[in-house]
């Protein structure tokens, strides 16, 4: 896959970063002006989330459950594939997508 060229325009700035201000101290900021800690910042497609996480999606926004579980079974289609000379087969075998 080929990465993105850097375009001469966009210049990237981390201002909370140059100030020595860490995602801990972003945390304790929130939680001392909200009460509360913000959630885990996360995609409705991201195949790290957790169960409660997917039950979640799932529940509230079933249309997107039903998108990423798409996503999930046509990536599972292609899983089987031959890197360095080895074959690599997704460990189900393909069960858990049908």
């Amino acid at each position: 896959m080929q990465k993105n060229k850097p375009r001469a325009w966009v210049q990237k700035i981390y201002p909370l970063v140059d100030l020595g201000i860490t995602r801990n101290d972003c945390a304790m900021a929130a939680l001392e002006m909200f009460g509360e800690l913000p959630p885990r910042s996360r995609c409705w497609m991201c195949p790290g989330q957790q169960l409660d996480e997917w039950q979640e999606v799932a529940e509230r926004w079933p249309d997107l459950y039903a998108q990423a579980l798409q996503i999930d079974r046509n990536e599972a289609r292609r899983a089987n594939i031959t890197l360095f000379g080895k074959d690599y087969e997704h460990p189900c075998g393909g069960e858990c997508f049908a």
